[in-house]
């Protein structure tokens, strides 16, 4: 007489129980990972857009004050208050700065390529004789508002003698 073996293979309860608890446990580890990592690459993703608007606005001032002689400039008015106009009139009656949370750039108004970033109240400030710093705030509408400040400092052609201001 034979006897049969039973081969059957497969894994036993205990065995799948602790297969289950196993990928929970890697699960719950990797889980929050995971969400971190896709919260950090949409935050990535919003300053991107942030910095290349503000690339765009600030090489436009940049570029109209960078050609800008100081003899020209005839009016500077840097409002001291939190919310304020900061502009230059150059002699020609252009207009380049923030008036009305507008941003003016020989007297046109630069508005964002993006109709979802809009302008904060932005600032210019005289540092020293011929130097400002620009100073522009953005925000990026979206389900978390994501808020940015930029800061540029640019010199103008500084043409003028102290011997003629005396």
């Amino acid at each position: 007489m034979q006897v049969k073996k039973n081969k059957q293979s497969g894994m036993t309860l205990i065995e799948l129980l602790g297969a289950i608890i196993i990928m929970a446990i890697i699960t719950t580890l990797i889980f929050p990972i995971l969400i971190g990592g896709m919260k950090t690459a949409e935050d990535i993703r919003k300053e991107t857009i942030l910095r290349d608007e503000a690339d765009y606005l600030m090489s436009a001032i940049l570029k109209e004050l960078y050609t800008t002689k100081e003899s020209e400039i005839t009016t500077k008015n840097f409002d001291k208050s939190l919310i304020g106009d900061y502009y230059i009139i150059k002699n020609n009656d252009s207009i380049t700065g923030f008036m009305d949370n507008k941003l003016y750039v020989s007297n046109e108004i630069l508005n964002t390529n993006n109709k979802s970033i809009t302008l904060l109240p932005s600032s210019i400030k005289d540092l020293e004789e011929g130097q400002y710093e620009v100073i522009l705030n953005l925000k990026l509408k979206s389900r978390n508002d994501k808020v940015m400040e930029f800061k540029n400092r640019i010199r103008t052609i500084y043409d003028i003698n102290k011997e003629e201001l005396d």
